[in-house]
């Protein structure tokens, strides 16, 4: 996945907030949870699996995978946005769709994301 733009709230309102994110995730029909990874518990050295946040969440169109929506750093109040190979324009169309829907802007990164 390459990450490609982020949403972020527009000039004149108050910033994004994780909670009206984390509604606009559950109310989404085309969001799916990332699976987790297996890993090991650094404490005992036993194997576990490894969750991801549930803010971050995989866009899944006709049953595959096409990109991902992930809550950005906490002083950031922002979502990031990522997409599989080819699947740049899709993706995009559907975060400018989150985007006026929280009353933000969608802003693309030329090639990668600002520091």
């Amino acid at each position: 996945m390459e990450y490609v733009a982020e949403i972020k709230a527009t000039s004149d309102s108050d910033p994004l907030r994780l909670d009206d994110w984390m509604a606009y995730i559950a109310s989404a029909d085309d969001f799916d949870a990332i699976l987790g990874s297996p890993g090991i518990n650094p404490a005992n050295g036993q194997p576990i699996t490894l969750h991801p946040p549930a803010n971050a969440v995989r866009l899944i169109i006709s049953g595959s995978e096409v990109g991902g929506f992930l809550w950005g750093p906490e002083d950031q109040h922002c979502i990031l946005v990522c997409h599989a190979p080819g699947q740049r324009d899709l993706v995009l169309n559907r975060a400018l769709q989150i985007a006026n829907v929280l009353n933000a802007d969608l802003i693309q990164w030329d090639s990668t994301p600002p520091a």
